[in-house]
């Protein structure tokens, strides 16, 4: 603290910068170089992309698929918009049916939606895309607001097996 004392705050600023480049440099222990214009590994590197394990996670979307090859596994996606544009509902028609449908396992980490709200998305989603349900009166609204009768029931179950059903 008493060097501290005898600093401007520029010189205080450039200290804790200093430490934090120099803490973060000294603690990467991920760092490879590769001579690329060796031939060495180019085999390997063509049998894995001939065996398609370049694609990423399938999203519920055929072109998309093709367009995007899938959800690169080691890459950061970030999907944004406004409150109120369609995220969510976008992020489980896109990532969450794909990934579900493709057998992969799916966390899903939200600071706004409990579980309840997640279900109020999923169930009809699933009903309307996958299982192209046409139920008279069933509609997203419905799971907000309820009363659902005896077909809109038994609709909702088969949305629930079919997820159960899923790997």
């Amino acid at each position: 603290l008493d060097k501290f004392a005898s600093m401007s705050c520029e010189e205080v600023y450039d200290y804790y910068d200093y430490n934090l480049a120099e803490t973060s440099i000294g603690k990467i222990e991920k760092i490879q170089s590769f001579n690329l214009s060796d031939p060495t590994g180019y085999q390997e590197w063509f049998d894995r992309i001939n065996n398609g394990e370049m694609v990423g996670f399938r999203v519920n979307s055929p072109i998309l698929n093709y367009m995007l090859a899938g959800i690169h596994k080691s890459n950061l996606m970030l999907h944004i918009a406004g409150i109120g544009q369609g995220k969510t509902t976008t992020a489980i028609l896109l990532y969450v049916l794909g990934c579900i449908k493709s057998g992969d396992n799916i966390v899903i980490c939200s600071n706004e939606q409990g579980v309840d709200e997640f279900r109020n998305m999923l169930i009809p989603c699933v009903l309307f895309n996958e299982l192209r349900c046409n139920v008279k009166g069933l509609s997203r609204q419905k799971f907000v607001i309820g009363g659902f009768n005896a077909e809109q029931k038994l609709a909702v179950d088969s949305a629930i097996e079919w997820l159960q059903n899923q790997p």
